[in-house]
């Protein structure tokens, strides 16, 4: 009944925008698929390299290594106790806490907007 009335070139028109938004939603989807599988192929390169970059950590810092190469070059000895600094071994471990509450007591922070947008932490304390 509708298609009866209607005259043909408005349903060709119709079936063209209908072929070519159909055409177009496909493209887009395609696109956004292979953008995805390089972000995923990058995400994976990125971990690779992580787990690479722990395994030379680990060997690296392994104790057996450390210790052959201070064998071979540095030839450290062990700690003595008579190396160890004396206000640790008196057990004086109220005077660094007090001095360190003094320190933050005498510096006034204020906040100021740096070159950048960030918000850097200044010192109002003057310099000598």
């Amino acid at each position: 009944m509708w298609l009866e009335k209607s005259p043909i070139s408005v349903i060709i028109i119709g079936c063209l925008m209908v072929i070519y938004s159909l055409f177009y939603v496909k493209e887009e989807v395609l696109n956004i698929r292979m953008e995805l599988a390089q972000v995923q192929k990058q995400v994976q390169r990125e971990a690779d390299s992580i787990n690479i970059l722990k395994a030379e950590f680990s060997y690296l810092t392994s104790p057996q290594r450390l210790a052959a190469l201070n064998e071979k070059y540095i030839k450290l000895g062990e700690t003595k106790l008579a190396q160890i600094q004396t206000d640790l071994l008196e057990n004086k471990s109220e005077a660094p806490i007090r001095l360190a509450q003094n320190r933050i007591k005498k510096i006034n922070w204020r906040y100021k907007k740096g070159p950048t947008e960030y918000i850097t932490l200044v010192s109002a304390k003057k310099r000598r």
